[in-house]
């Protein structure tokens, strides 16, 4: 089955959802290249790709920056691609399957909400960061849900902001947004990269400073910049720290 592809991109606030092929001519002019060239352009521009059934999902670095969702939009769909999807949908897929797999779902949602894992509904990959750094770091989650600086505090003292990403496997974008002032109460800017599956791949904790003197232009740290503060022996480390199902290493 061919796979299709689509663009996701922000326009007046919102996230605009069109083929690649249309947003192409929209903004960059008319081409007779194919698909699978056009995205692998966008890819070395820094966007994110996403795949979701049979669409391939190129997410424009200001929609998505590839780190927890903190601000959420809504995206509006081309009304005929709309129909089309949601016709693909009802003819291919199994119901019986869907709904078994939904309410599994919802169970472990819920279950993962009564727990603590979990607080809101707007940022998974965020919430489920911050849990694995937590144990990690053997720190506590801040009980403000909207702390301003800090998701949490160990017994020290220090403070703690975690990044969280679950990367697609074919994006080259390796980055963490750093939008802080210089006296900022943390201590420590801790990165962790999920992928797609969400096994851990890697785990970066980076002293405040030393993440604000190693960002670019435009507030970006990048991954290679910060080599020397990935954290080492991590599959060892998880499984020391009771997170080993969640490693994606090798033993």
């Amino acid at each position: 089955m061919n796979k299709k592809f689509f663009v996701i991109s922000i326009e007046e606030g919102n996230a605009i959802k069109t083929t690649l092929k249309k947003w192409w001519r929209q903004n960059k002019g008319p081409t007779n290249k194919i698909s699978h060239v056009l995205y692998f352009s966008l890819l070395t521009d820094g966007w994110k790709s996403e795949v979701v059934g049979n669409e391939i999902l190129l997410i424009s670095p200001d929609a998505n920056n590839g780190a927890e969702e903190e601000n959420v939009y809504p995206i509006i769909n081309d009304r005929n691609e709309e129909t089309q999807f949601q016709n693909e949908i009802r003819l291919n897929g199994n119901l019986d399957e869907m709904s078994e797999l939904f309410i599994s779902f919802i169970e472990s949602y819920n279950a993962l909400k009564e727990i603590g894992i979990l607080r809101n509904q707007k940022d998974i990959t965020g919430q489920l960061g911050e849990w694995v750094a937590s144990v990690f770091f053997e720190a506590n989650i801040a009980t403000n849900g909207i702390n301003q600086f800090w998701d949490l505090e160990d017994a020290l003292g220090n403070t703690y902001q975690v990044k969280s990403h679950a990367k697609a496997i074919t994006t080259n974008a390796k980055w963490t947004r750093i939008e802080y002032r210089t006296d900022a109460p943390i201590t420590f800017i801790v990165i962790v990269v999920f992928d797609p599956n969400y096994k851990l791949q890697e785990i970066y904790k980076i002293p405040f400073q030393e993440a604000l003197n190693h960002r670019t232009s435009g507030n970006v740290l990048n991954w290679s910049r910060i080599n020397q503060y990935r954290i080492e022996n991590l599959n060892e480390r998880l499984q020391q720290t009771n997170l080993g199902f969640i490693t994606n290493l090798e033993m």
